[in-house]
């Protein structure tokens, strides 16, 4: 489908890099894959997701997502969040959203990122207050607020913020 516009507009990745840069440098194709442009070597196009755990691949025209017609958000409609929830969330060990995000210690996904160590279990192990772990608290780890949903990992609509 066509796309609108990227979503959010002012998406950059974990490195600072935006859409622009990720067309112009051919680091992705438009069914969201890595380009020509792209050395294997840096890994997968979702290690380097921006804020609320979205890739190019989620935020970028060029790169297969942003605001698609008929959709409310293009392929980042299942991830795209607008806040943590609870705001103050933390895990059982003290570790609050930003934490998870910046250490990359999950995915977009709920799943366990590229800074997540095998042998700490799952994210679901260190549950936090109210039994919330990062995946259902989190926007970066597919958690928090949502459009049309209580929040949670499993919504599959807008994330309004950390749930």
């Amino acid at each position: 489908t066509e796309c609108h516009g990227d979503q959010p507009e002012d998406w950059k990745d974990n490195l600072g890099y935006d859409c622009h840069s990720y067309e112009s440098e051919r680091w992705c194709t438009a069914q969201g894959k890595p380009g020509p442009g792209w050395e294997a070597v840096w890994g997968a196009l979702g290690d380097y997701a921006g804020y609320g755990g979205l890739s190019a691949a989620d935020a970028c025209c060029a790169c297969g997502g942003g605001t698609r017609a008929g959709s409310s958000g293009g392929a980042a409609a299942t991830t795209e969040c607008h806040g943590d929830q609870p705001e103050d969330w933390k895990d059982n060990l003290g570790y609050d959203c930003h934490s998870y995000e910046s250490e990359r210690w999950c995915t977009a996904q709920g799943k366990p990122g590229p800074g997540w160590e095998a042998v700490w279990g799952a994210l679901g192990d260190y549950a936090g207050y109210g039994g919330l772990s990062a995946a259902d608290a989190c926007c970066a780890c597919g958690g928090g607020t949502r459009a049309g949903s209580s929040g949670g990992a499993a919504a599959t609509t807008e994330c309004h913020g950390d749930q």
